[in-house]
């Protein structure tokens, strides 16, 4: 079952990826979830690099769209679209606002709060055709991503870099109506692990922390499913 996980995960057109630090008798590792709203598919790796997705998903996601935060090895998987976490966005410029007060990070801000509003506003037919209100917060972020922020703190640059480098994955779930705007549902998919590490503080070998793996990939997916069958 845990196989047939994974591949039905490689075939769906909506996929949450995460990932969070665990340890192996004492050592760093890493257990990754790639979750739908219908199945959770969890692994160990000893690696939080691009080469174990790969391994694990070697044609990528080619009819997906990719929600995950910024980490490069997550952006750099092939995948029809991806879309970035604007949780995690919100977070940074949240920051920035505090520490700078830079006009800039208010108003990339206030797009995002509002481009998730509208999210909440759009109906099913509102996808099927171009949407004027989509087309002015699209416009909106063009110009924000064109200001020249060179005399501005370095974290500030590097941030605006970052979204200039995958700004077509900023906004991608406004044209697609069961993208969620965060990766909320892949850090939920990850909680067992880090109450796990809590208690425990670690695995003693990488053979339970892959058991561990199994086990909750197929009972998060039965809950998953149990809970889309009673609705």
């Amino acid at each position: 079952m845990y196989e047939q996980i994974r591949q039905r995960i490689e075939q769906s057109p909506v996929i949450g990826g995460d990932e969070t630090g665990i340890k192996i008798n004492s050592k760093k590792a890493w257990l990754f979830t790639f979750q739908t709203q219908e199945l959770n598919f969890l692994t160990v790796s000893l690696s939080r690099g691009y080469e174990m997705i790969n391994n694990l998903f070697k044609n990528g996601f080619p009819v997906s769209v990719y929600v995950t935060d910024c980490l490069p090895a997550q952006l750099k998987v092939h995948a029809k679209l991806h879309q970035i976490c604007t949780a995690h966005l919100l977070r940074e410029l949240n920051n920035f606002i505090d520490v700078f007060k830079y006009e800039w990070s208010m108003k990339m801000k206030q797009l995002l709060q509002d481009a998730i509003e509208l999210k909440s506003q759009l109906k099913p037919a509102d996808y099927l055709s171009p949407n004027e209100k989509v087309m002015l917060i699209q416009n909106r972020m063009v110009q924000l991503l064109q200001t020249n922020l060179s005399d501005k703190h370095k974290k500030v640059q590097t941030f605006i870099k970052r979204l200039n480098k995958n700004h077509d994955a900023i906004l991608t779930f406004l044209y697609y109506p069961k993208v969620p705007p965060d990766n909320n549902g892949s850090e939920r998919a990850i909680r067992n692990a880090k109450v796990k590490m809590k208690v425990s503080n670690q695995f003693k070998t990488l053979v339970g922390a892959n058991r561990f793996a199994v086990l909750r990939s197929v009972i998060d997916t039965t809950i998953k499913n149990s809970h889309i069958n009673r609705k």
